[in-house]
């Protein structure tokens, strides 16, 4: 078999076993809310594991004599830092809108129920 046949035939079966993931979640739909959010911060820190084991030590060997090692390592974890205090904050303010827009709403649609 030549190397394009086992090409298709190595992606037909990967999307396969996505394809039958995705059916698996969207038809436990209870199952699938329990674990979204353990396969997020998976996926995040096989991305943050990347990163730093993999890609940050091939630009290391590919800079300039003048940069510091340190610097880059620690300007990329400011960045990740920075990152995540903003999502909170993005949490925060999104959270406090929707309260108020609640409260703003309260008792205009019948499907909506007022705080007490």
């Amino acid at each position: 078999m030549n190397t394009f046949a086992s090409i298709i035939i190595a992606s037909l079966f990967v999307s396969a076993v996505a394809l039958s993931g995705a059916v698996l979640f969207v038809r436990k739909r209870l199952l699938s809310e329990k674990v979204t959010a353990y396969l997020v911060s998976f996926a995040a820190g096989i991305l943050l594991a990347t990163a730093f084991f993999d890609l940050l030590p091939e630009a290391v060997r590919q800079l300039a004599d003048g940069i510091n090692i340190t610097h880059v390592f620690l300007l990329t974890f400011l960045g990740i830092v920075s990152f995540f205090f903003l999502r909170e904050i993005r949490i925060m303010v999104s959270s406090s809108r929707r309260a108020a827009w609640d409260k703003a709403l309260c008792g205009t649609h019948s499907f909506r129920r007022c705080p007490a």
